[in-house]
């Protein structure tokens, strides 16, 4: 009966069915705590099974406290090198990350690769797994050059391992890339990126959604590094290629969409850039609906890309409309807003409005002082259209 209410979980988690696992889950875990005993392996497996229900409805507060948890009790019961224990040790640290808190589960990700490798062996998978999540970890916590070092050494590592044409290598080049870019060392993370699309695509095949991903990631590494106008044209070639393989409608299209757009309007292709971000939002509305963050992005994208073709008039009266509802979807001082009402502001002046625009800047300076702080950029760039605003 114990075992058929364990398949019977599984079932419920894969099919999605998240809120009936969990509890059915705790239930189990409880039921066989209580007749096997809090120590007996299945007792052990279905608190496991516990937490991956509640990983799987997003609930990683609970599903963290509960993995630490079992972690403890593993090396307790088990001993601290048991292959249990290292494997819920894992799924804390992964947790951790889940929650938010990459810089804790960067910690445990570290400790955890120290142990698995002097118990395991430096070129286990267990431990290449653990060392793409520090690399990841540290990456998301902001330590950008340091997890670019590691992932470097990964990459090497299961290069010679497992072979420079095998997934796990390419996605661990993938990540270095990733970190480097946020270390702002965007040179070596383009040309890494050219040589990681080109690999892919002879590796994975020119469709493969890794390539797809290699390819766009090279054309944000052109971008970052001030090539605008071959970022541009790098994100047209893979928009074409992802909606032919994935769809006109998939996320991934209207992201590369988004970016093309942007890299247009900073190559200086501002009336094409205002056409093809008016698209993207427009279909945004239809597939994400109207108030989703990435359909206000594109229409925020639009308006700036209308003002800097000098289309003030329509620039202005869109971002008016845009404020607003920015304001309610994401609230007054979120910063897309009072981007939305520097726009606004600004086309207003630029069309001869000054009279009507320098209130608008004046209460824009004050809200985003309040809200960004004196020292932030675009408190100063707003400051600066006050000054202009009242000379």
């Amino acid at each position: 009966m114990l075992s058929n209410r364990f398949l019977q979980v599984e079932s419920l988690n894969e099919a999605g069915d998240h809120a009936e696992a969990i509890s059915l889950g705790a239930g189990l875990a409880a039921d066989r705590a209580r007749v096997l005993g809090a120590d007996h392996p299945d007792t052990v497996k279905s608190r496991r099974q516990h937490i991956s229900c509640l990983v799987g409805a997003d609930e990683y507060g609970d599903a963290g406290r509960l993995a630490a948890e079992l972690a403890a009790d593993s090396a307790r019961v088990l001993g601290p090198d048991h292959p249990d224990t290292l494997e819920s040790r894992n799924l804390h640290a992964a947790c951790a990350g889940l929650a938010g808190d990459h810089a804790e589960a960067a910690r445990l990700f570290a400790g955890l690769v120290v142990d698995q490798s002097r118990i395991l062996g430096a070129d286990h998978p267990s431990v290449l797994g653990s060392r793409f999540m520090h690399a990841d970890c540290l990456d998301h916590a902001g330590e950008h050059a340091e997890a670019a070092r590691l992932a470097a050494g990964l990459a090497a590592d299961q290069n010679r391992i497992l072979g420079p044409d095998h997934p796990d290598t390419l996605q661990s080049r993938r990540q270095h890339i990733r970190c480097l870019v946020g270390a702002g060392e965007y040179g070596d993370a383009g040309r890494l990126a050219a040589e990681l699309a080109t690999d892919s695509a002879r590796v994975l095949g020119p469709d493969h959604p890794d390539t797809l991903a290699s390819r766009n990631l090279h054309a944000a590494c052109v971008g970052v590094a001030g090539d605008h106008a071959e970022a541009a044209r790098l994100f047209a070639d893979v928009v074409v290629d992802q909606s032919r393989i994935l769809g006109a409608d998939h996320p991934s299209v209207l992201g590369s969409r988004f970016m093309h757009a942007d890299c247009l309007d900073d190559a200086g292709e501002h009336v094409e850039a205002a056409r093809l971000a008016a698209g993207l939002a427009a279909d945004q509305n239809r597939i994400l609906g109207a108030d989703h963050p990435d359909t206000l992005k594109s229409r925020h994208l639009h308006t700036g890309c209308l003002a800097s073709a000098g289309e003030y008039g329509d620039a202005g009266r869109r971002a008016a409309e845009l404020a607003a509802d920015s304001a309610r979807v994401l609230g007054p001082d979120h910063p897309d807003t009072l981007k939305s009402r520097f726009v606004h502001a600004y086309s207003l002046a630029a069309e001869g409005g000054l009279a009507d625009a320098a209130p608008l800047a004046a209460a824009l300076a004050a809200d985003t002082e309040r809200a960004l702080g004196p020292d932030h950029p675009e408190t100063h760039m707003v400051q600066q259209l006050v000054r202009l605003l009242t000379q």
